[in-house]
């Protein structure tokens, strides 16, 4: 008898532990935690991703911890934090086309690929949107995996951002050491928002323009523009000046890229005569050439839907 209380008793205790915490619940506890000198661990930082959406009022009493555990002094802290509020945006409805990885140039260094930003639901989105400076000031934080998190809780204020969420992307790409993994994470941010303001076009194409910006993160800011859904004809215009680029990998990305950029019909035909005559210079390089011949047949109009047979 006693061995069958026991074990009813574990039993119990089990099915409590696996109900699904309360957004409130977990962050009390992170907290509480944290003031007795314990750090989440990564699988926690991991599972906090795995967020139930929360009522009003699971809303309403959780926020301020979230406030309080986003200006930690501890990193993981943060990290879980920002894992948890990326885990409250719902995932965008259809997957945007990427170029496979054998498209890329065999001597390109791989580049970490940014987390990609989706949208909090609009009572959610409310409720946080007063911290925006909050997680806006993550985007500087000591860890890069916090800095891109930051990117995507940022470009989750969707389908009508407030101002200040662009300014604060549009200024991070203005700092001096914003070249890299979580500029390309602000990038993407900045252009799912929806239709691109003047403004964060203009920060967007000087961005591109910057000298500091190696072949690398030029090839990832190809990709990135180039599959959006969401263009801007001054990026884009921006983009093509990657065509006079002395790195023929960077030439050949975009060339790779170009069917799905939105162009105007003056400017296609601009640059699609370009292309032809890239395909048939001997005195090119190799790389360049093998793009121009493998876009030119397909290239038939701006923005293609279909694929070129590159991407298929």
């Amino acid at each position: 008898m006693r061995l069958l209380a026991l074990a009813l008793v574990f039993l119990a205790t089990q099915a409590l532990a696996q109900e699904p915490q309360t957004l409130t619940t977990r962050f009390t506890e992170l907290l509480q935690r944290f003031d007795n000198g314990h750090s989440p661990t990564p699988d926690e930082i991991l599972a906090a991703n795995d967020q139930p959406q929360p009522t009003p009022g699971d809303l309403a009493t959780a926020v301020p911890l979230i406030l309080r555990a986003i200006d930690s002094p501890d990193k993981d802290v943060r990290a879980y934090t920002l894992t948890a509020l990326v885990g409250l945006e719902a995932a965008p409805p259809t997957a945007e086309p990427k170029a496979p990885e054998n498209s890329r140039p065999a001597n390109a260094t791989p580049v970490p690929v940014p987390v990609l930003a989706s949208a909090f639901k609009p009572e959610v989105a409310r409720a946080l949107a007063p911290a925006i400076p909050r997680f806006g000031a993550r985007l500087t934080d000591e860890s890069e995996t916090n800095r891109l998190l930051a990117a995507a809780v940022l470009g989750g204020f969707i389908p009508n951002p407030p101002p200040l969420d662009y300014a604060i992307l549009c200024a991070y790409l203005a700092l001096d050491n914003s070249v890299g993994t979580t500029g390309q994470a602000v990038v993407e941010a900045l252009l799912g928002l929806g239709p691109v303001p003047d403004a964060a076009a203009t920060a967007v194409s000087s961005y591109l323009r910057r000298r500091d910006q190696t072949a690398d993160t030029r090839a990832s800011l190809i990709d990135a523009v180039s599959t959006h859904a969401n263009q801007s004809l001054l990026i884009n215009k921006t983009l093509l000046g990657y065509l006079n680029s002395d790195d023929s990998s960077v030439r050949s990305r975009l060339i790779l890229s170009l069917p799905q950029l939105d162009l105007p019909p003056d400017l296609f035909a601009d640059t699609k005569s370009r292309v032809a005559a890239l395909a048939a210079n001997e005195q090119e390089s190799l790389q360049v050439i093998n793009a121009a011949k493998a876009v030119t047949p397909c290239w038939d109009r701006p923005h293609m839907t279909t694929p070129c047979p590159i991407y298929q």
